[in-house]
């Protein structure tokens, strides 16, 4: 297992209701978007992190939570970019949801591309955030903690 310290930037979110949650970290990821932007992140890697940061908070919101809104998630996150001589650039997005739940076994869930399990509606959540992030782990900690990393290298 790898410790994910990010000593980035946090969020929490509660509210009265998941649309009010979710307009507040809508508003965070339209920031969290330009700030990706300007370090040169490509609209591919955008859409890959706001894609994995959506799935995440609905899971937290839906299954750790029990669709409580006035049950926190912590969303921390970081944006590294640097560009070096020679017209390398490394930059990488580092994220990390966190619901009060009791966790899941990532491996009891069922396999959403088989054909028994096509018309079942979980599962593609965590399918889509495994795919469009380079590393993905979940972790219990007597609460629910899912930290995603992606990263690019452009040059030489």
């Amino acid at each position: 297992m790898v410790e994910v310290k990010l000593e980035g930037k946090v969020a929490e979110y509660s509210g009265d209701s998941f649309e009010e949650i979710s307009s507040m970290f809508s508003s965070d990821l339209d920031r969290i978007e330009d700030e990706m932007l300007f370090f040169g992140f490509t609209e591919e890697d955008v859409f890959a992190v706001r894609l994995c940061c959506e799935e995440l908070l609905t899971n937290a919101y839906k299954h750790g939570n029990n669709k409580n809104p006035k049950i926190g998630i912590r969303f921390e996150y970081k944006i590294l970019g640097r560009n070096f001589p020679f017209d390398l650039l490394v930059y990488g997005f580092f994220g990390s949801i966190r619901d009060n739940g009791n966790g899941f076994d990532p491996n009891k869930i069922r396999n959403p591309l088989l054909d028994e399990n096509l018309d079942i509606p979980n599962g593609r959540g965590i399918l889509l955030v495994e795919s469009y992030s380079d590393f993905v782990e979940f972790r219990n900690n007597g609460d629910f903690i899912a930290d995603f990393i992606r990263y690019k290298q452009k040059g030489l």
